[in-house]
């Protein structure tokens, strides 16, 4: 299980099957992804790698709850524990 944080507010639950979890991910933040840790010990972040070429919504609250540094989180990200990523 898997929590998407949506640019424009809200969230959802993602549910990650463990085959093709790649196409999931890509289809719940729109495009290739990145994925980089989290500031919450054992969770990991899937965003858009092309978010801020795209010029996708700055995403603030899923910045300012998982994110460490200055440069934004850009559109839909999902929120993962990391041991649940193949």
């Amino acid at each position: 299980m898997a929590v998407i944080i949506h640019a424009g507010g809200g969230d959802s639950a993602l549910d990650l099957p463990q085959e093709n979890q790649l196409a999931h991910l890509q289809k719940a933040v729109g495009g290739y992804i990145e994925v980089v840790p989290s500031k919450q010990d054992g969770y990991s972040i899937v965003c858009n790698e092309e978010g801020k070429l795209q010029n996708l919504p700055i995403n603030y609250r899923a910045t300012m709850l998982h994110w460490h540094t200055s440069d934004p989180l850009c559109g839909d990200v999902v929120i993962i524990r990391t041991k649940d990523l193949n």
